[in-house]
């Protein structure tokens, strides 16, 4: 009988997970996690020091990145891309505030700079893992600085609003309930961002077969607190969306018929089943989820920005991204408990009011065109992980329901990543079809 011999392991650490530390892009793990974690270094050393570290790690990326690394397939920039990048460019013709709109689509170019950069010079594989240890910082950075919090025994305000007297509740970095069950809002300030960042981590780990079990269990575990101790009824909202999604794409895996149009009618049917029954119990459900049906003032703001938006269809006031309060429309534009709000709450309004209906019907075509190409690659790639793309593209889309984190820093990134990447994954398949094509006619 042949001899069971344990994995050897590196300080308990099985050897494909030390393999698997060791290989990671620890710059691209950076390059992640101060893309998600802005708020927390903006909170340390304020919107000049955090614009400087920027400039210093996009430059010191570019470098590291083109002389150490081969460069993969370029991914070819999506049409709609061109056309949605081309109207923010134009918005800043009719801005009411030219010098902010340039510094707005400067800070979005970069992003994509970025984006293209490394799905041109890191495989899936590798942006993968990075973007987990980032995420795996940024969790346990908050509970230990929540803990500290907790300690100290008094709400604790960012560095640069330290001076300020009698701040409203908002304006706190955090308030030190994380023993007496939360909600904790992390190094973020925010609970919801938070609780965000814990999806992300979840769904990476739960699907990623780079991370050995034992890491995998504890993952989850952390994941799982992380969301119970943010307490956000929009988190719950993914987590459950992500739970139906994978059982969806199980479903289609599974259900073997020579005729894929009747899965989609059925998808179909019950999609718009369940739209309408979210309609007819909205009010059931969002009590259920401890939430007032106008969901924490929204439908105020929704409301607000819409009739603004309705002013300037055409041409929408010009891209910024973040909102800017010092300037006119934003200055006491949404003002809720003394605290100037500095976007819409819904990165869909947001684009309507920034660039125009234009803006926003290519951003939409955008996301659809996308959106069914990311499903193709879930439910027709061979093993389950490939659900990953879909699952984190589908929370970045619902978390834009409720705020304009999709048109900002990590989120961005995220989104034009996947964007880029299946594009880059259509034309491998498309490389692979013309050779195929090419051997047969030779033959």
């Amino acid at each position: 009988m042949q001899r069971y011999y344990p994995k050897p392991t590196v300080c308990g650490i099985k050897e494909h997970m030390f393999k698997t530390i060791k290989n990671t892009p620890w710059l691209l793990t950076w390059v992640f996690f101060i893309a998600f974690a802005g708020q927390a270094v903006r909170n340390l050393i304020d919107w000049l020091g955090y614009g400087i570290l920027i400039i210093l790690t996009v430059a010191l990326f570019t470098y590291h990145t083109t002389k150490t690394h081969s460069s993969q397939q370029s991914p070819k920039i999506p049409l709609t891309l061109k056309i949605l990048g081309t109207i923010l460019v134009i918005s800043t013709i009719f801005s009411s505030y030219l010098l902010w709109s340039l510094l707005g689509v400067a800070i979005t170019s970069v992003t994509f700079y970025i984006a293209w950069l490394i799905c041109k010079y890191y495989r899936w594989k590798e942006i993968k893992i990075a973007l987990w240890f980032s995420l795996l910082g940024i969790l346990i950075l908050s509970f230990l600085f929540e803990i500290v919090v907790a300690l100290i025994g008094q709400p604790l305000l960012p560095i640069p609003l330290m001076h300020v007297e009698n701040p409203p509740g908002l304006y706190y970095w955090s308030i030190g309930q994380i023993f007496t069950g939360g909600p904790i809002q992390g190094i973020l300030g925010n609970r919801n961002l938070l609780g965000f960042i814990a999806v992300l981590f979840l769904i990476i780990t739960v699907f990623n077969s780079q991370i050995s079990k034992r890491a995998k269990i504890s993952s989850i575990g952390l994941s799982v607190l992380t969301i119970l101790l943010t307490s956000s009824a929009t988190i719950t909202v993914i987590v459950i969306n992500s739970i139906v999604i994978t059982g969806v794409v199980y479903l289609m895996k599974i259900w073997k018929t020579k005729y894929q149009r009747t899965k989609y009618v059925v998808l179909t049917f019950f999609t718009g089943l369940t739209v309408t029954f979210i309609i007819v119990f909205y009010h059931p459900l969002v009590a259920l989820l401890g939430r007032d049906p106008d969901m924490t003032d929204r439908f105020t703001i929704w409301k607000t920005v819409f009739n603004l938006a309705l002013q300037k269809p055409f041409t929408g006031y010009g891209w910024l991204g973040h909102w800017v309060p010092t300037v006119d429309p934003y200055q006491n534009l949404i003002v809720f408990g003394g605290v100037t709000h500095l976007h819409a709450h819904n990165a869909y309004l947001d684009v309507l009011l920034q660039t125009g209906i234009f803006g926003l019907l290519f951003l939409a075509i955008l996301i659809i065109i996308s959106g069914i190409k990311v499903w193709k690659i879930a439910v027709d790639g061979n093993s389950f992980k490939t659900i990953i793309p879909l699952l984190l593209y589908v929370a970045l889309l619902v978390q834009g329901i409720t705020e304009s984190r999709l048109l900002l820093e990590g989120n961005l990134l995220l989104f034009l990543i996947i964007t880029l990447y299946v594009q880059k994954e259509n034309q491998a398949v498309m490389s692979m079809v013309d050779e195929v094509k090419n051997k047969l006619t030779v033959t």
